[in-house]
């Protein structure tokens, strides 16, 4: 099967390689390696991930190509712009749980409903302008977050994918904004 890739997004397996060691294989295991949609080689090196999160407005304006976000891909639940709302609050979140992690030990984190948040904020209704906006916003929040986290030993206790550390937190928050990328531009052709 031919590799998916992102609009301008080139292939994370060029830059960089795996270490079982370094980082968690939740979301390998739950999406492959690389990600059997998207493409996502899930990097070891905090750099890239970050890298890729820095990129996530640029790359979902290419993939907008200008449209209004109503396009939807058949395959998928939500249309273009909702996936844009959805990684401004995936990032937002764990940008909040980043931030907390500093001033309390081995923060409990809870999982949330994406689709029980995405009809509470009714993300089909958001104007795509202001979802670009957000996102920038939720990546600058997600930027500052992860600088701060940088420095010092972070654990968030997750139910589902046990003890997080900041590179966990990384790996997953970028897949998460690279694969949507990849699903924005497929609902707009």
């Amino acid at each position: 099967m031919p590799r998916a890739t992102s609009v301008g997004m080139e292939p994370l397996d060029e830059l960089c390689t795996w270490d079982d060691d370094d980082v968690s294989d939740w979301g390998r295991g739950t999406y492959g390696h690389p990600c059997r949609e998207c493409g996502y080689d899930w990097p070891d090196d905090l750099d890239v991930m970050i890298e890729v999160v820095r990129q996530t407005p640029t790359k979902m304006r290419s993939a907008l190509g200008g449209s209004d976000g109503t396009g939807r891909d058949p395959t998928l639940i939500w249309d273009a712009r909702s996936y844009v709302c959805h990684v401004v609050d995936n990032l937002r979140i764990w940008a909040e749980r980043l931030v907390a992690a500093l001033d309390v030990p081995a923060v409990r984190v809870g999982p949330y409903d994406a689709d029980l948040l995405a009809a509470s904020r009714n993300y089909a209704a958001v104007p795509v302008a202001g979802a670009l906006w957000s996102l920038t916003d939720s990546v600058d929040a997600w930027l500052r977050a992860v600088d701060a986290a940088r420095g010092g030993e972070i654990d968030l206790d997750h139910p589902e994918r046990g003890t997080l550390r900041l590179i966990d937190v990384a790996s997953t928050n970028a897949h998460d904004a690279y694969h949507h990328v990849f699903d924005v531009e497929r609902s707009v052709v």
